[in-house]
Order: C-alpha cells, then sequence, then structure tokens
C-alpha cells in the first residue's frame, strides 16, 4: 500500500478559536492542537503557586507562555515557572517586577500524566497580590479505530 502523506481520505478539519482538529472519518484517527490557560494568584509567604491541571494526560506541550498581570511583591523580582517535577521546565528567573513582562519557552516535552503548572517566587511574596496569566499549548493524538 502507497503511503499518504496529508490525505486523510474524508478528511474533516475544524478551527474553533483556540482549537484545531484533523481526523480521518473513516480510520478514527485524530491530530488535535489545543491551548489551556489560567491566571493565578501568587499566594503571600507562598514558595510555589500551582494552576489546576493546565497539562491533560497524554499529550506534548508544544510551548508555555506567560504574561505578568499583577507584580508579584518579593524582594528578588524574578520567578521560575515548570511543574512539580522541575521547578525551572518552562522558565528560569522570569522577571516579576512589572506588569505586561511576558515570556515563552518552545519545546516538545510528552507527558503522560495529567500535570499542573507551579510557580516558584525566586523570593517570598509579601502580600497575595501578584497575578500571572500562563498559557499551555499542547497536542494530542488519537490512534486510528480501523483500518482500510
Amino acid at each position: 500500500m502507497a503511503v499518504k502523506t496529508n490525505d486523510f481520505d474524508q478528511a474533516n478539519i475544524r478551527s474553533y478559536g483556540d482549537l484545531t482538529i484533523c481526523e480521518s472519518i473513516r480510520y478514527g484517527f485524530k491530530y488535535t492542537t489545543k491551548v489551556r490557560w489560567e491566571e493565578v494568584t501568587v499566594g503571600a509567604a507562598a514558595t510555589t503557586s500551582s494552576t489546576a491541571t493546565l497539562i491533560p494526560a497524554n499529550c506534548r506541550v508544544d510551548a508555555v507562555a506567560h504574561r505578568i498581570t499583577a507584580v508579584i511583591p518579593t524582594t528578588d523580582g524574578t520567578m521560575d515557572l515548570g511543574t512539580a517535577a522541575s521547578a525551572t521546565a518552562f522558565q528560569d528567573d522570569a522577571e516579576t517586577d512589572t506588569v505586561g513582562n511576558t515570556g515563552v519557552k518552545h519545546l516538545a516535552t510528552e507527558y503522560t500524566a495529567a500535570t499542573g503548572v507551579r510557580i516558584t517566587p525566586c523570593s517570598t511574596p509579601t502580600a497575595a497580590t501578584g497575578k500571572v496569566m500562563i498559557v499551555v499549548f499542547y497536542t494530542q493524538v488519537t490512534a486510528p479505530t480501523s483500518s482500510p
């Protein structure tokens, strides 16, 4: 049988704002690109603040972006952005002392378990007024459900 490239044989390609789905109607496989985001308030005297499960199970994270929406009041003025397993997986020493500061890290990391994103201020916040918007861009793939 010949290899088919971008020929989804009765393909269904849909786009809904932050979501793009490309699937084969006949064979059932699916390639989906998605975005999840959350604004997190960093707690006073917190060593870490975590999101809900922004990274779903069985996906590949393509990029993680952040934006400071309210200054995190620390003496150091920086934070790390990562997961419980790796505190700096997405950002190391990002500046938190100016609203509007942003950062993006491109990666291709697979996650088999649902995972939260963790903010770790590099020094202890003096008040619970800091906020960070975190955006996760990821891909999920579904195996074929039938064969030719």
